[in-house]
């Protein structure tokens, strides 16, 4: 997975310490689920999340939403990802 190349010099007050956290070898960088979703789950997913926080007894609906969504966003041969471990 290529997390992209950083200046020299990162301008920006955020910049820095993002690259140097992202850039430093004796750091492990943890992946959940989420990353490996199509953008349009991951939204969804995200947007479920926040809907949880905000009204945990809406669970069921928001589930059976993101239920749909999970039917419409894989193609029917989807194979699945890679199983990433963090810290392995």
């Amino acid at each position: 997975m290529c997390l992209g190349t950083f200046p020299a010099e990162p301008a920006g007050a955020a910049t820095a310490p993002i690259a140097g956290i992202i850039t430093n070898p004796h750091l492990t960088l943890c992946f959940n689920a989420s990353d490996l979703m199509p953008v349009t789950m991951q939204n969804a997913f995200y947007q479920a999340v926040m809907e949880y926080l905000q009204d945990p007894g809406q669970l069921q609906a928001i589930l059976q939403r993101l239920d749909l969504i999970q039917r419409a966003s894989y193609p029917e041969s989807f194979v699945k990802q890679p199983n990433f471990t963090c810290g392995a």
